[in-house]
């Protein structure tokens, strides 16, 4: 079953496994100076692997990833005062282009650092939205697109131990993300109703000056999605015995 191939190499990260598995380019990783690269390096091997899911064990695919439901509301004096509402956004190109550039596991703290690199990141769903963005009003909604350029994607999460059909497991439940492209291009339909130049002049403007309106934008993106990655790995770690996987 590919689930259990999967799950042996996730197990050959952390020294389960034995290294005449058929996944080679995943080697042991013990506790000492090399552990952390250890596993980042696992976890580049394993990542396009997760790219059409395992049904059978309720994970769903990564590549695209599916994202069903956001609300943005911001009430303030910053670029964004607007009510939005993002669904069924499909996340392209995770699996296969993402890498981990930066990883550390604080066994002390529960807690594990990454940071991930992705040269093309790019969301596509529907929208609705009402108000005002920079000094433009909007009441509108469709189809829209995202574009990270270069985006490094930076996460803090935290985990603890629980015990599930007899053996210990790790259970993430806290999560903080932040996103920060070097670009980014978007645009979304009919922002104001059947107004197509206007929609057009507006997305121009949004694609100008992203920067400030992805700085109040980002904070609500990184804690939704961030709801997305801690459901996903609960599913994953779910399957791995932590008694059984980490050795010294």
């Amino acid at each position: 079953m590919k689930f259990l191939g999967y799950i042996c190499v996730v197990s050959l990260i952390f020294g389960v496994c034995s290294a005449g598995d058929i996944f080679e380019s995943v080697h042991k990783c013990k506790f000492g100076p090399e552990f952390d690269g250890c596993i980042r390096n696992g976890l580049n091997t394993v990542l396009p692997m997760l790219q059409n899911g395992y049904k059978e064990y309720g994970i769903d695919p990564l590549d695209p990833l599916s994202i069903p439901y956001v609300k943005f509301a911001q009430k303030s004096t910053g670029a964004i005062q607007v009510k939005q509402e993002f669904f069924d956004t499909l996340v392209y190109n995770f699996a296969n282009q993402t890498k981990f550039t930066k990883l550390r596991v604080d066994l002390d703290k529960n807690m594990i650092e990454m940071e991930l690199f992705n040269p093309l990141l790019a969301l596509k769903g529907t929208y609705k939205t009402e108000g005002k963005i920079l000094v433009l009003q909007v009441n509108g909604g469709g189809k829209y697109f995202l574009n990270f350029h270069d985006i490094t994607i930076r996460y803090t999460l935290k985990f603890k131990t629980v015990k599930r059909n007899g053996k210990n497991i790790w259970q993430f439940y806290e999560s903080e993300g932040f996103y920060n492209p070097k670009k980014l291009t978007t645009y979304a339909e009919d922002l104001v109703k059947g107004q197509k130049e206007i929609t057009d002049q507006m997305n121009a403007v949004f694609n100008e000056n992203w920067k400030e309106l992805w700085q109040d934008f980002e904070p609500i993106f990184s804690r939704s999605v961030g709801k997305v990655v801690l459901n996903y790995l609960n599913k994953i770690f779910a399957h791995i015995p932590i008694d059984e996987t980490f050795k010294p």
